[in-house]
């Protein structure tokens, strides 16, 4: 549980640089534009509710528990590189820089999916 709040918290404040300048995902998350960035913060929403149900929901099944923790923290990855690529309007260089601005995020989304997949394996 620790590991995926840890993600959670490395998530909000992962940079994301995009034409106008860089701000951390949580602020993009509640400031951000509907139009700009629509299916983003909607998958960013998904991702960061999915994340505190799975957390609320299976407190007493390890194996169980530790599924949905990664099923949700999988989902806020796939979030984020929906977000940087937005950020970076498809350009491949943007792209790498969005990595760059966001290496606390990808070391703990690692390690976080490392710990959930052994204790899925151990249960």
């Amino acid at each position: 549980m620790i590991g995926s709040l840890k993600l959670l918290g490395a998530y909000l404040v992962a940079i994301i640089i995009a034409g106008h300048g860089a701000a951390p995902v949580g602020l993009l998350l509640l400031k951000g534009s509907g139009t700009a960035w629509g299916i983003g913060l909607l998958l960013g929403w998904l991702s960061v509710g999915g994340v505190v149900a799975a957390t609320v929901v299976c407190g007493g099944n390890p194996g169980r528990f530790a599924s949905l923790q990664l099923a949700a923290c999988v989902n806020l990855y796939v979030s984020w590189i929906y977000l940087a690529w937005i950020a970076a309007d498809g350009r491949l260089g943007l792209v790498a820089a969005q990595f760059i601005g966001s290496a606390p995020f990808q070391i703990v989304f690692v390690s976080t999916a490392w710990k959930l997949l052994r204790e899925i394996r151990r249960n």
